[in-house]
């Protein structure tokens, strides 16, 4: 949405099924970066970062809380929708 020229974005509710694709394709994410850093086997980064998830630790999490922050930073926009 667009407020006084500039994009402002609206944060709205995640479906089941859109959640999870978003926390597996932020575990990817995390392990192929790793995986650059490492010679570590998928398995074993794998195995890493889900019991680092578990701990709310690792660059997955993180990746998380700041898009909940970026949500709550906006919303106050919510009101303003307009669908």
């Amino acid at each position: 949405m667009k407020m006084k020229k500039v994009w402002v974005s609206i944060p709205i509710t995640i479906k089941r099924k859109r959640r999870r694709l978003m926390a597996i394709k932020w575990l990817l994410q995390t392990i192929f970066e790793l995986k650059k850093r490492n010679k570590a086997p998928f398995s074993y980064l794998l195995a890493k970062e889900l019991y680092l998830a578990a701990k709310k630790k690792g660059n997955a999490y993180k990746k998380k809380i700041a898009h909940y922050k970026t949500a709550e930073s906006n919303r106050q926009h919510t009101k303003k929708r307009r669908w």
